[in-house]
């Protein structure tokens, strides 16, 4: 039920508009050019890729949960003077294999549901350093 409350939101919240089809639609090298180049903001690109899937999700069933610190982290990327990387905006998927910090790391099994990491996984901070956005 919580889940189904959260892609509800997010599908409110985050509508799939021309502006954000673009985006999802660009292949990753032009992403990462107008990322860089601050053509597209990352608090835009996280926009459009949260968008995109929830559509997915709703036909598909393919997402567990998404990072709700995810915004925060494009939002402090815009507003930093440099680009903070080579994959500076960039959103990418964790699965819920990996560890992400303040949320479950289940492996698919309810008994480790409601343990949420203390730390993410040394995967995802790396990506995170290089710039890029975990948002599910």
């Amino acid at each position: 039920m919580e889940r189904r409350e959260t892609l509800e939101r997010y599908r409110a919240e985050y509508p799939m508009t021309p502006e954000r089809l673009q985006i999802v639609t660009l292949p990753v090298e032009q992403l990462i050019i107008q990322l860089q180049h601050r053509r597209i903001s990352a608090a835009d690109c996280l926009s459009a890729y949260i968008a995109k899937t929830v559509e997915a999700t709703l036909s598909t069933n393919c997402v567990t949960e998404f990072i709700p610190y995810a915004m925060d982290l494009a939002d402090e990327l815009d507003v930093v003077d440099e680009v903070k990387g080579p994959l500076h905006g960039i959103p990418f998927c964790v699965k819920d294999d990996t560890d992400c910090k303040g949320l479950d790391s289940s492996l698919g099994y309810a008994k480790n549901l409601y343990r949420p990491a203390t730390e993410s996984s040394v995967l995802v901070q790396s990506l995170v350093n290089l710039g890029g956005i975990p948002f599910w």
